[in-house]
């Protein structure tokens, strides 16, 4: 949630960070998306698009992070702060965790939007909540999407065709505990 946040402060703050990883994004043929705040007061639909955004501008962000480590226009601070980003958005424990909070998040979401909708009634709602919470709980013996996409290249520490490294600064999060 913290470091998700910090992206939202470094491109919502500077117009030029958000401009660079636009360029980026174009560059790559991703397609742009605003990074949001997580688990913030808003509706959870607001913390899958704030995950899903960082989700889908991985190979952008980590470039962004990557170059902004090396350029000798930025000062040794600023530098040294993207590279500890660059480090922190590389490692298999954030990816693994980011995955985690996509599978649980989409499913929240996707139950928050069908309790809200005008139509529902007191029996389709306790149906899709007992479904939602099958689901969540599957999660700890069956991966869910964003984590199978996550694994199926992990065994070459790449993901979306960039290099990981190990950060032992991250912990990997306890699924279960987390579900």
């Amino acid at each position: 949630k913290s470091f998700i946040d910090s992206l939202y402060v470094l491109y919502n703050n500077s117009p030029k960070n958000k401009n660079e990883l636009k360029d980026i994004c174009n560059e790559l043929d991703i397609i742009f998306v605003n990074i949001g705040r997580v688990l913030d007061v808003r509706w959870v639909a607001s913390s899958w698009r704030a995950v899903k955004s960082v989700w889908r501008t991985f190979p952008a962000l980590s470039q962004h992070f990557h170059l902004s480590s090396l350029d000798i226009t930025r000062d040794a601070k600023s530098r040294s702060k993207y590279l500890g980003l660059y480090k922190k958005i590389t490692s298999p424990e954030f990816i693994s965790d980011l995955a985690l909070m996509c599978d649980v998040l989409y499913e929240l979401s996707t139950l928050s939007l069908a309790l809200q909708s005008k139509d529902i009634t007191l029996i389709n709602a306790d149906s899709k909540i007992k479904r939602t919470i099958r689901i969540i709980e599957s999660f700890k013996y069956k991966n869910g999407d964003h984590m199978e996409e996550f694994k199926k290249d992990l065994s070459n520490m790449l993901f979306k065709n960039i290099k990981l490294t190990n950060y032992s600064r991250i912990v990997f999060i306890n699924s279960d505990q987390f579900i």
